[in-house]
């Protein structure tokens, strides 16, 4: 995903696709077309992309674990700042 991307859902009264305009800055975007009784509706909205590894920090730190050795630098850093 460096240089972004799209990945989609395509269904009889739905279509959705998200596209991922700046993985560095982690920006993607959320457009859905919809049928609503017989009306096309299309919504669009940006959002935060979050990794996967991101989430792991947060759960390690909810749950007072020490992270990985792998990124040991880095995390000790913020469970040091979080109090923990």
């Amino acid at each position: 995903m460096a240089g972004g991307g799209t990945r989609g859902t395509l269904d009889p009264d739905h279509v959705g696709i998200e596209t991922f305009d700046d993985p560095a800055g982690q920006l993607a975007w959320s457009h859905h077309w919809i049928d609503a009784g017989g009306r096309l509706v299309r919504h669009s909205a940006p959002y935060r992309y979050v990794w996967p590894s991101e989430l792991d920090l947060m759960a390690r730190i909810e749950l007072g674990i020490a992270p990985s050795p792998t990124v040991q630098g880095v995390h000790r850093r913020l469970l040091e700042s979080a109090g923990r």
